[in-house]
C-alpha cells in the first residue's frame, strides 16, 4: 500500500522530484478541481460576510455590519469579483448613511458604481436607490435623472431576459405550436 504524501499531489515549490514520480496527465488533473473547490469555499466565505453585514445592520449594529462589509470588499478585490466588491461597497455605503456619514457614503457608492461600469442589474439598480437616498440626505432634494438612469438600465435587463427566454424556450413554442397546428 502507497503512502499517503505518495498519493497526494506535491504542491511545494521545489519538492516535485521526490517520491515516486507520477505521469504528467496524474499530476495535473488535480489542479482544475482544486482550484474549483478553492473558489467555492471563497464565494462561500464572500456570502457568509455580506450575509452578517445585513444581519448586523439588521440587527442595529452597524459598526459590526461595516466591518464584515469591509472584510468582504478586500476579499472580493484580493479575489478580482467586481461585482460581489461593488454589491459590499455599496452595503458599506448604506451602512454610513445610517450612521450619518456621507462623505464616506458616498466615495463607497461612487466606487460600487464604477465596478459595475453601467451593467444593467439588481445591484446596480440598488447603488441608484442608493444614491438618491444619499441626495436625500444631503441635500433634500432628487434629481429626476437617477431615475430616468435605473428606467433605462431595468428596460435593457428586462430585453435582455426576453432575448434570453426567447433563445431558450424559442424551439420549445415551435414545437408547441407545430405539435398543435396552431398558426
Amino acid at each position: 500500500m502507497a503512502s499517503l504524501n505518495e498519493a497526494l499531489p506535491n504542491s511545494r515549490p521545489g519538492k516535485s522530484g521526490q517520491g515516486t514520480k507520477q505521469p504528467h496527465h496524474l499530476r495535473d488533473s488535480h489542479r482544475p478541481l482544486r482550484s474549483e473547490l478553492e473558489w467555492r469555499v471563497s464565494e462561500g466565505l464572500l456570502f457568509t460576510m455580506l450575509f452578517l453585514t445585513e444581519s448586523y445592520f439588521l440587527k442595529g449594529s452597524p459598526r459590526e455590519a461595516e466591518y464584515f462589509a469591509r472584510q468582504a470588499v478586500d476579499f472580493a478585490e484580493q479575489l478580482n469579483a467586481p461585482a460581489v466588491a461593488s454589491r459590499a461597497l455599496a452595503r458599506q455605503g448604506e451602512i454610513q448613511l445610517y450612521m450619518a456619514r456621507p462623505e464616506d457614503a458616498h466615495i463607497n457608492l461612487t466606487k460600487a458604481a464604477d465596478l459595475l461600469q453601467s451593467m444593467p442589474g439588481l445591484d446596480a439598480a440598488d447603488i441608484f436607490r442608493l444614491k438618491v437616498e444619499y441626495n436625500l440626505r444631503t441635500k433634500g432634494d432628487v434629481p429626476i435623472e437617477p431615475f430616468d438612469e435605473t428606467l433605462t438600465m431595468l428596460d435593457e435587463l428586462n430585453n435582455a431576459f426576453r432575448q434570453f427566454d426567447h433563445l431558450a424556450f424559442g424551439f420549445v413554442v415551435y414545437l408547441f405550436f407545430k405539435l398543435y397546428n396552431i398558426d
